[in-house]
């Protein structure tokens, strides 16, 4: 639940203040747009994910999980001082009211200061009841098809509820049945659905991963070098039983990870073209923005394949440490 609203939180807020500022403008530029539009995602962005890895793990409990947790919050504060920034500058270059700009801004540090001690409350709270298992178990195959079978249904789900839709919006909108900027925007839909229900669904992959770290950041990293770059650092005995645990889950849960993002991507470009198709905004942005998303996928995906097979190799060179209790 805290992962969908913080995704529809996060999209209200960002089309809210883009919405406001468009209507409030006295003059409107391709350029002071597209400014505004970064500088809004920026500012926002960081109390997210601050707010969302406070959700998730003790970014406090160890020395490394602090530093880790100090780089994280000096990075979200820079990006969210710069968002507001920019939505300041942009703002008054197109003539936006200067109470609209500081309201913008003052939400936007106001999420950045609670969105830690919210994150910490929402860890508690689900920690409240309970691990997830109290013996490891290696295999993931039950709940690598349970996410498959997941996405899958929600995807096609959602593609009957968009091809119901169809003549209906085209009635609406007045546009025509065949109407390629229509067809995008609604073909769309189905990809984003499945990849909101492909990270829901790996959460019980994401709490095994959690458990086997001991929640604490700082922890996951450290064994990430060893599993996943091939670092030497040094590891007790227990920290090599977890990490041989944590790289017979990686697998899994990188797998879903890469799933989930293509699908977003995939469904997000879709969006963005019809967008560019119709007119909606300016045509330089659409432009960016795909080839933002093109890079951004040719670099995960090689990346996250490699992850996946490193994972591999060092869980069946460590298999004798799984059966440890």
């Amino acid at each position: 639940m805290a992962f969908v609203l913080t995704v529809v939180g996060l999209t209200v807020l960002t089309g809210l203040a883009g919405l406001g500022m468009v209507v409030q403008a006295d003059r409107t530029d391709p350029l002071w747009l597209s400014v505004s539009g970064a500088g809004v995602a920026l500012a926002f962005s960081g109390p997210v994910v601050l707010g969302s890895l406070a959700a998730w793990w003790q970014l406090r409990g160890s020395s490394d999980s602090g530093r880790y947790y100090r780089l994280w919050r000096n990075v979200a504060t820079a990006g969210t001082v710069l968002g507001a920034a920019l939505v300041v500058v942009a703002g008054l270059a197109m003539g936006v009211p200067i109470w609209l700009l500081l309201v913008i801004a003052v939400v936007a540090l106001g999420l950045l200061i609670v969105a830690v001690p919210v994150g910490d409350r929402v860890r508690r709270s689900a920690d409240a009841k309970g691990r997830v298992t109290d013996a490891f178990a290696p295999d993931t195959s039950d709940d690598t098809r349970r996410v498959i079978r997941r996405t899958a249904l929600t995807f096609a789900i959602t593609l009957v509820v968009v091809a119901a839709a169809w003549i209906p919006l085209t009635v609406m909108t007045g546009e025509e049945p065949n109407d390629l900027r229509l067809a995008m925007a609604l073909s769309g839909f189905p990809f984003i659905a499945a990849s909101l229900a492909c990270s829901l669904s790996a959460l019980r992959l994401n709490r095994r991963v959690r458990e086997v770290t001991g929640q604490d950041f700082g922890r996951l990293r450290a064994i990430a070098r060893v599993v996943l770059k091939g670092k030497d650092d040094e590891l007790d005995e227990l920290g090599q039983i977890a990490a041989a645990r944590y790289a017979a889950l990686a697998p899994a849960t990188l797998g879903t990870q890469l799933g989930s993002v293509a699908l977003l991507y995939v469904g997000l470009a879709l969006n963005i073209t019809s967008q560019a198709l119709g007119g909606v905004i300016p045509s330089t942005i659409p432009l960016v923005m795909l080839a933002v998303l093109a890079i951004a996928l040719a670099v995960v995906i090689p990346l996250q394949l490699r992850n996946i097979r490193r994972a591999r190799n060092y869980a069946a060179e460590h298999r004798d440490l799984l059966s440890n209790r």
